[in-house]
């Protein structure tokens, strides 16, 4: 014979157990949802800003952190890196030209975008191989 001193606790258990079990189902739905949403938005298009041409970083060793900067040169502050091979965009502020600009020692730096991390910023023209495709009017 099962003896039950106090009945009323079993049915607590089991409701407080029902519903640990509700929010952890919604938790983890949650979370599945955010990494997802988290996933779209750093796949970053940049709308009107992308021009057409590509580029992809590169130089003679593999192993180098390319600075991407604020503004176009060495006195601007770091804005993030990127690794030999990454690809982005060329970035445009007016459509089809593209953000470009030359600073004081001579140096070509364009507006770059990067889709994965979302970063924008200039890099230096000798670290960029940019490939551009045709527009037809």
């Amino acid at each position: 014979m099962k003896l039950q001193i106090f009945p009323v606790c079993n049915f607590t258990l089991k409701y407080t157990l029902a519903k640990f079990m509700r929010f952890a189902i919604a938790a983890i739905v949650s979370i599945l949802i955010l990494s997802t949403s988290i996933k779209v938005l750093s796949q970053h298009s940049f709308g009107n800003q992308r021009s057409q041409c590509e580029a992809t970083l590169t130089t003679i060793d593999k192993n180098t952190r390319i600075t991407l900067r604020q503004g176009p040169g060495m006195d601007y502050r770091s804005n993030g890196y990127g690794l030999v091979g990454d690809r982005g965009y060329i970035l445009t502020v007016i459509p089809p030209d593209i953000d470009y600009k030359k600073d004081r020692q001579g140096y070509g730096w364009y507006r770059v975008g990067f889709p994965k991390s979302g970063l924008s910023g200039w890099i230096r023209e000798d670290f960029l191989r940019v490939k551009c495709t045709q527009i037809n009017d």
